[in-house]
């Protein structure tokens, strides 16, 4: 978005996915085909069942969430919790 690039473009996205590594075949695979389809559903899902009704909204750790634009200092404080003792 940073760049005003279509995101929802797939050409844009295979250049940028090619220019960072990953193989153009492989790119264009996964964006014409459902092989992630599932995971998506199930991040749908999961959205859908803690309240999640609109972007952006971070989920980290299955444990923090931060809805709407945040800080540095938001997501630090986050980062920075100490561990769980089990």
């Amino acid at each position: 978005f940073g760049e005003g690039a279509n995101v929802f473009d797939h050409e844009v996205l295979v250049k940028k996915s090619v220019a960072l590594g990953m193989p153009e075949e492989r790119v264009r695979d996964v964006l014409s085909g459902d092989a992630f389809a599932d995971f998506v559903r199930a991040d749908e899902a999961q959205a859908q069942m803690i309240g999640i009704t609109g972007v952006p909204f971070t989920v980290i750790d299955h444990k923090y969430a931060i809805p709407g634009a945040a800080t540095v200092d938001q997501y630090f404080g986050v980062l920075s919790q100490p561990p769980d003792e089990a």
